[in-house]
């Protein structure tokens, strides 16, 4: 009799728990309108046709903000203060923790009760510190970095990783859904940005070993196409091995993401090497690659020019 009581009241404060965040009944806003975050706002304004309204959008740029609420029938606003001040769920997805930062410190018109959904590749430890404050205001935040790049956003077909207490994260699913193909909490606060950190530094890894491993078999005679048809069926395949002919053999280099912001969350992931294992060689020779590739082909180049770093070493390159 215990026992099915306990199950009652269990189902009984899941289902209120789910009837407490109806994102239907929401004023949504999204801030940010990059190269992401103009796809994700797409989908965001969809969600908020479904209930009925029409997602605000606001940027830095404000014209370029104007420009894609005027297309799409949304409401622009003039700046984050604004947005924060008409919205019940803030999204934003920015640069870097800095720029999060200098907007949130500048605003006025956050609110006890409102949902932030960061989706900005940030930094773990800084996002913890702003939760906490934000918490004492009564702001639940919750950070959301995003895997796909810009065709997963334009499709909705993202991997959302999300870091915060239960409650929030799954209020914030409600939400992230809109653009994601698949969503997981990772743990507290700061837990989305450390895994979304981790999957750069080896994404860029295996883009380097793809590419060195493909100079090694071409300067010994071996066609580099030959060589990764070869390994793309085999057990040394990886994401990169099956994107190398089309970003790098092409050298049309057009993932979509730039180096800078490669490097910066191969940074991060470096920070979280340094502070919880120190002894760690590999991910702090994956920083220093991509820092002297960054400044051989610049911050504003594709992540996957990483490559010519290693092809000027070797005086050749992959074809």
């Amino acid at each position: 009799m215990f026992y099915l009581l306990c199950l009652l009241v269990s189902s009984w404060i899941s289902s209120t728990s789910a009837l407490a965040f109806d994102v239907s009944s929401k004023s949504l806003g999204f801030y940010g309108l990059g190269t992401m975050g103009e796809h994700m706002a797409g989908h965001l304004h969809k969600l908020a046709e479904e209930g009925g309204g029409k997602v605000r959008v606001a940027s830095r740029d404000t014209e370029k903000a104007r420009r894609w609420a005027d297309a799409r029938g949304a409401i622009h606003c003039d700046s984050f203060d604004e947005l924060s001040k008409e919205c019940d769920v803030v999204c934003m997805c920015l640069s870097t923790t800095d720029v999060v930062e200098e907007v949130l410190r500048k605003c006025d018109f956050l609110k006890a009760g409102q949902l932030l959904i960061d989706c900005t590749s940030g930094e773990p430890e800084r996002m913890k510190v702003l939760g906490e404050k934000l918490s004492s205001q009564g702001v639940k935040l919750v950070d959301s970095p995003v895997s796909g790049g810009p065709a997963g956003a334009k499709a909705g077909t993202l991997t959302s990783m999300l870091g915060g207490s239960v409650s929030d994260v799954a209020d914030a699913m409600k939400v992230v859904d809109a653009w994601s193909g698949k969503s997981v909490r990772c743990g507290d606060i700061g837990s989305g940005d450390a895994v979304k950190a981790i999957n750069n530094v080896l994404n860029t890894a295996h883009v380097l070993l793809a590419a060195e491993a493909s100079l090694v078999l071409q300067k010994y005679g071996v066609d580099a196409s030959i060589a990764l048809d070869v390994i793309n069926s085999s057990s040394g395949r990886s994401l990169q091995t099956e994107r190398l002919p089309a970003t790098v053999l092409s050298r049309s280099f057009d993932f979509g993401f730039a180096l800078a912001l490669m490097r910066k969350d191969v940074v991060i992931a470096d920070q979280l090497v340094q502070k919880f294992a120190p002894t760690h060689t590999l991910i702090p020779e994956v920083k220093r690659l991509i820092i002297d590739a960054e400044k051989k082909v610049g911050g504003d180049a594709d992540y996957t020019e990483v490559a010519r770093l290693l092809e000027e070493r070797v005086g050749e390159e992959l074809c």
